[in-house]
């Protein structure tokens, strides 16, 4: 709840997920429906006293439907918006901004005083929701809905603590306030939970590793014997190139092992969902251990489309931060399966060996978003009922098979299968 001395009250209601579904004041009340598979720009329909806006997103929000008329959005490389039009391209509202997000005059470039209405407000009631970085202004506070928590542009922070730590390595991310490492050029924080990088570093990345050269090389095999030597392999059609890799079981990458700070590099040049389960088991000692089931799906950018999921081993490191180590002796079989939003296959990959980390990657699928991917990944633990029992006993495993995303295989109670869609991190 918020109340300010001129501008009264303002009352927000949340369900049990976290979103937020109404907001009250004493002359209106508006009721969200929300996408719930994802953390941002995830607003469908929007009712403001009896009367319902609804929302098409692309990647961003594309257009709004209202008293049959239908608006467009034009937006800057943050994703905010700079003009919203009419059928007939006539611009009808426009909108400008500061690096950290202070409302400014579209016509003078002067900011804004935070008691002057929105250029896009009628009678005190904002027309369409959207303002810096695709946040919802809430004019009571003055602050901006950043869905895990509100951000005053004002000051350039965030108004409670951020859910995400930052990493010891990097002290600047260790303030739990700032907004985006106060970086606002080229981070952006979609959910108010961690930055990421913008759409200007990424068009970077695609130039350099996903130019059409690139991508023809690698989509006809040219590449294969450089390939062959940072172990990657082609899936071949008999001799004919299919544009679809794979790891190799002894690759490099064993040497390093993951955590979060990879993450965060892969984020920094292309579109990535991950998904985590952490999970205990007793080795044959009696010794407790600690494990992770740790997952991607998303835009490899010459690689093209395709996903990841591995199991590693927990240590820490010598600063005291967990690190996740590859143990070969853990591989299990795998499999992984992924579509598009429109059910085209892009990867269906089964080995015969076991995996300690399986991958696709399909060079033919460029520049997709990790949201349009569907994956279905398979884990057998037929062999190791040791971690069959100690992950299947985790709360989150146990929520997540009764929302239908962990299933079993009718056959044998050890092959458990996981979809997960929509463009949503699982941590």
């Amino acid at each position: 709840k918020v109340v300010d001395s001129s501008k009264g009250e303002v009352e927000n209601q949340y369900n049990g997920l976290g979103f937020r579904v109404a907001l009250t004041r004493p002359e209106e009340k508006i009721e969200y429906l929300c996408d719930l598979s994802r953390d941002y720009y995830n607003l469908l329909e929007r009712t403001v006293n009896g009367e319902t806006e609804s929302f098409i997103y692309d990647n961003n929000v594309v257009s709004m439907s209202k008293s049959g008329n239908n608006y467009y959005y034009l937006q800057d490389e943050l994703g905010s918006p700079m003009y919203l039009t009419g059928t007939d391209g006539i611009a009808v509202s426009s909108y400008a901004f500061d690096d950290f997000g202070r409302n400014i005059d579209p016509f003078t470039g002067k900011i804004k005083e935070a008691s002057h209405k929105h250029a896009y407000t009628t009678d005190g009631n904002i027309i369409q929701p959207f303002a810096f970085t695709g946040y919802q202004e809430d004019e009571v506070s003055g602050l901006k809905f950043a869905q895990a928590r509100f951000y005053s542009a004002e000051y350039g922070r965030f108004v409670a603590e951020d859910y995400v730590k930052g990493f010891i390595e990097t002290p600047e991310t260790q303030n739990r306030y700032e907004y985006c490492w106060n970086n606002p050029k080229l981070l952006i924080d979609k959910n108010g939970k961690f930055p990421s990088f913008s759409e200007i570093t990424r068009e970077i990345a695609h130039y350099v590793m996903a130019n059409p050269a690139a991508v023809d090389i690698t989509q006809n095999g040219y590449a294969d014997a450089a390939y062959d030597k940072v172990d990657f392999f082609e899936d071949k059609n008999g001799d004919k190139a299919t544009g679809v890799y794979h790891t190799k079981f002894d690759c490099w990458q064993q040497y390093f092992g993951y955590n979060d700070l990879y993450d965060f590099g892969f984020g920094l040049g292309t579109s990535m969902n991950r998904a985590k389960f952490e999970f205990s088991s007793q080795d044959e000692n009696g010794k407790a251990k600690n494990y992770i089931l740790w997952g991607w799906k998303g835009d490899y950018l010459n690689l093209g489309a395709g996903g990841e999921f591995g199991i590693y081993e927990e240590q820490i490191d010598i600063m005291g931060k967990k690190h996740y180590k590859v143990n070969k002796n853990l591989a299990l079989p795998m499999a992984i399966h992924i579509v598009d939003s429109s059910g085209n296959v892009i990867i269906d990959y089964k080995p015969n060996n076991p995996q300690w980390w399986i991958t696709g990657f399909n060079s033919n699928y460029q520049r997709m978003k990790a949201g349009d991917l569907n994956m279905r990944f398979t884990v057998d633990f037929s062999s190791r009922h040791d971690l069959y029992e100690g992950f299947i006993n985790t709360d989150k495993y146990i929520r997540m098979k009764a929302q239908g995303k962990w299933s079993v295989d009718p056959n044998n109670k050890y092959i458990l299968s996981f979809t997960w869609e929509g463009d949503k991190c699982i941590d």
